[in-house]
């Protein structure tokens, strides 16, 4: 991406920072930044080889003005901003806080066909997926820093599976999207209970445990439901 500044930016004071991880052949970004207009030409993709699908979460902000190849602009709503590196993209937004996943064009290709037409397409976090989708990245970003490799790479493949779906306009979840949900909804609960054992109402035998409990790898839903009466969905709701 390019920035255009104007004569007037430049003397204008300007904050930024991002933390980038790479993960596996993916790579993991949380940018705080103020407000600026990017550009990605024809001529900047003829000079590079950078053709990365990247989804742009915004947790702070929106996505602002989004102009694809035919410079039509897309409202400011959502918080899901799907963008071919590919393909040109013009972009003016408001100071935001961007959780950013880039995806190999392969790996993208091979679980949502015809992603292409999706560029420069914005999802709203308005539904139970979208939702989880940016409850799943947001906590990555706070956990990254200690996790193990194949615990991000894990993530980072359910997150992309969730943020997939997003774009999926009326499609039934496919496998990997179930799967997705499955461990983000397992990983939340993981988070809850950690964080206060005593209000999760388990055994005395289970709450020395509630770590080792939702990591299994094959726990089953009903199992889970145990955690609370009326289930997990409600007790990660709570």
């Amino acid at each position: 991406m390019d920035v255009n500044l104007t004569r007037d930016d430049l003397t204008a004071p300007f904050q930024a920072s991002i933390d980038r991880y790479l993960v596996g052949d993916m790579l993991f970004t949380d940018c705080r930044c103020d407000g600026l207009s990017m550009e990605r030409n024809l001529a900047r993709i003829s000079t590079d080889t950078m053709r990365h699908y990247v989804f742009q979460v915004f947790v702070e902000g929106n996505a602002g003005v989004v102009e694809g190849a035919r410079r039509n602009p897309m409202p400011q709503q959502g918080g899901i901003l799907l963008t071919d590196l590919g393909q040109p993209i013009h972009m003016h937004r408001g100071s935001v806080r961007a959780l950013s996943v880039f995806v190999p064009r392969t790996m993208m290709d091979s679980i949502f066909l015809g992603a292409e037409a999706t560029h420069g397409h914005i999802a709203e976090t308005n539904t139970p997926l979208t939702r989880l989708a940016v409850d799943h990245l947001t906590a990555l970003s706070r956990e990254i820093p200690g996790m193990a490799p194949d615990a991000a790479l894990d993530a980072i493949h359910a997150s992309v599976q969730l943020l997939t779906a997003a774009f999926r306009h009326g499609a039934q979840p496919d496998s990997g999207t179930r799967a997705a949900a499955r461990s983000a909804m397992l990983a939340r609960a993981r988070r809850l209970i950690d964080a206060d054992p005593g209000a999760a109402e388990l055994s005395g035998h289970v709450a020395q445990r509630p770590a080792r409990l939702c990591r299994q790898p094959r726990e089953h839903r009903t199992q889970t439901g145990r955690l609370r009466p009326h289930g997990v969905q409600e007790h990660i709701g709570s």
